[in-house]
Order: C-alpha cells, then structure tokens, then sequence
C-alpha cells in the first residue's frame, strides 16, 4: 500500500510540475548554407534571447533558454534566423504557459525551405553544464 501511495505521489508531483525556469535548445543545420544570426526566445521576451550565431551546414548549436524573468504569461517559443536569401525567418516552437515551459527540450531542424520542430519533455538538461 505504501509503495502504491508513494508511486501515485511520485507521478502526480512529476506531472503537474513544469520545468520552471527554461528549457534546452537544440538547433540542426541540415541546410547546404550557413544560418545566421540564430536566436530563440519567447514570444513575449525577445530580449532575453538565447542567441546561436552562425550555424555552418551539417552542424548543431545548443544553450540552456533561461526564462526565469518571464512574466507569467502564455506563449510560443521562436526560432529567428537568417536564410542563404537573407531573408529573416521566424518559427514557432513549443508552447509555454504561466511563464514556464511545457517541455524540457526544443530541437529545431533547419531543411533548405522548412523548419522540423521536435519536443521533448524526457533527457538530460544542458542547465549548469
């Protein structure tokens, strides 16, 4: 019975917490061009930007998105980049809500025309290292 009680504790306080403070960020050049000027942020907080630079063809980027000075407020994550046309490019990611993220993790797949958005609420975070 104590193992039962415990296991439903557990599951509760995990399912009901969100990931507080930010998420990780990933972002996969699968392009044959560089991207430029690489950011993430919320919708409601361009300033606090995670920003990526230039992202070469075939490589990766990641950071730690902090959102600790978000207002409690309801959202998109965004992805900002500049394209081969140097053309700014801006996409939606996952959502967040009360001012923490729904997920832990944010992966961002740029392809020649279209971006790739995958979500992860499972895996290690980049947070501290």
């Amino acid at each position: 019975m104590k193992k039962t009680l415990l296991f439903c504790l557990s599951l509760l306080i995990a399912s009901c917490g969100l990931h507080g403070d930010g998420m990780d960020i990933v972002v996969r050049n699968k392009a044959d061009f560089n991207v430029q000027e690489v950011r993430v942020f919320p919708t409601f907080n361009p300033a606090g930007a995670l920003e990526l630079g230039t992202i070469m063809p075939g490589k990766k980027a990641t950071g730690y998105l902090d959102m600790s000075n978000l207002p409690p407020s309801d959202g998109v994550i965004l992805l900002q980049f500049i394209n081969a046309d140097e053309e700014e490019i801006t996409w939606g990611g996952s959502y967040y809500t009360n001012g923490a993220p729904l997920d832990r993790r944010n992966t961002f797949i740029i392809l020649e025309d279209s971006v790739i958005v995958k979500s992860s609420y499972f895996g290690r975070s980049f947070k501290g290292g």
